[in-house]
């Protein structure tokens, strides 16, 4: 069932930028999770990943490029890092991030891909993005503004995910542009996301 979501999802997109090469936007969530900086010597690079899950998603930064190569933007388009759809319709848009977090970049993602979105048809209006889309920014919790103390001692009080709506006010875009908006640490992403995905895989 899933490869079938996922061949529709590409054929519709590349349907609107009249380009049948669809195979090249198919990539992992681990992919996508990737991060690369430079090392204290500066001569090579550090390859980190913030999750392993092997499920198939459309890469967000493949999607960009041929929805740029379309409209010929002379301005940078962003976007988030994945983009996963569910078969009753449920869009989940991720974007990873490793270290430091700037609000600018977070909010033009939101905005560029939800008008990426838009243009390529996999959204029909602002009340149907509204309707089933969600946003999703997952963060290392040494690079929060939180105490982490305090957050683990949370953790083994918790059996679901905390939807952070404060961190960079990434809950702003919830009811204006997405049904929900929020950011969640790596840990709790790998172990209630993730299980979203494979529980969706084995329908």
């Amino acid at each position: 069932m899933r490869e079938i979501i996922l061949d529709e999802l590409k054929q519709s997109i590349l349907s609107e930028i009249y380009n049948l090469d669809y195979y090249n936007l198919e990539d992992t969530l681990k992919e996508t999770s990737l991060s690369k900086v430079k090392s204290d010597t500066l001569k090579d690079y550090i390859v980190t990943y913030m999750t392993d899950a092997e499920n198939k998603v459309i890469n967000g930064d493949k999607l960009i490029k041929k929805y740029i190569s379309k409209y010929k933007f002379s301005l940078k388009v962003s976007s988030v890092d994945a983009i996963y759809k569910f078969t009753n319709g449920i869009i989940y848009l991720i974007e990873f991030k490793s270290g430091s977090v700037n609000k600018e970049d977070v909010y033009k993602k939101a905005y560029d891909t939800y008008i990426a979105l838009s243009e390529l048809k996999l959204i029909k209006d602002i009340n149907d993005s509204k309707s089933r889309v969600f946003y999703i920014m997952v963060y290392k919790e040494e690079h929060s503004d939180y105490n982490t103390k305090i957050t683990n001692t949370l953790k083994k009080y918790l059996n679901n995910i905390r939807k952070n709506k404060d961190y960079y006010k990434i809950g702003y875009f919830e009811g204006y542009l997405f049904k929900e908006s929020f950011a969640c640490s790596q840990d709790d992403f790998n172990t209630f996301i993730v299980k979203e995905f494979d529980n969706e895989e084995n329908i």
